[in-house]
Parts: structure tokens; sequence; C-alpha cells
């Protein structure tokens, strides 16, 4: 029995954060055709992301070529994850541009 009633809480617990992310805002992705056989590269141009009325992310510029390795390292709380989510556009940044192959 005690099985079974934890088995329905951990569906519930589920259910609520399936449903949170429901109510998540879509990301404005364009629809700009990538270059054919572009090398892959990763560009963050002025990107500044805020979270909780605090910068975490302030005028941040990079350029990754493609096939290349790359590792940030830094602090906890540095915002390692929040640039990681920005580069693969799982979130978008409150200012500044995210490119590849040089298309937004």
């Amino acid at each position: 029995m005690t099985g079974g009633l934890a088995a329905v809480v951990r569906g519930r617990a589920a259910a609520r954060r399936t449903a949170a992310l429901l109510t998540l805002p879509v990301l404005d992705h364009g629809r700009a055709e990538l270059p054919e056989g572009g090398p892959g590269t990763l560009e963050l141009r002025d990107v500044r992301v805020v979270r909780g009325g605090s910068t975490v992310l302030h005028d941040i510029s990079l350029v990754i070529p493609g096939g290349t390795t790359v590792a940030v390292v830094g602090r906890s709380g540095a915002g390692k994850t929040l640039l990681a989510a920005v580069a693969g556009r799982l979130t978008d940044p409150d200012a500044g541009q995210v490119l590849l192959d040089g298309v937004p």
C-alpha cells in the first residue's frame, strides 16, 4: 500500500512540474536559414541577462569557431549555466545577439 501511495505522490509532483513548463513563454527564434556547409561559428555580441533584478551576464561578447571545445569555469553562481543556456538558445538574452554562422 505504501509503495502505491508513494507512486501517486511522485506522479502528482511530476504533473505539477510539467504544468509549470507549459506556462513558460515561447522563445522567439528566427526563421532564417543557415548558410549551407557553414562552419558552425557561435557568436555572442554584447549579451546581457538580468535575473531577479541583478545583471548576471553583463555585455558578454565572444566568438567560438565551429569544432572548438571550450571550457567555462568560475565560482558557484557566476553564471556559467546561464551562459550555456543563452548560447544554446534555451533562454533569450535581455540585450545583445546570439548568432550561429552570422545568423541570429
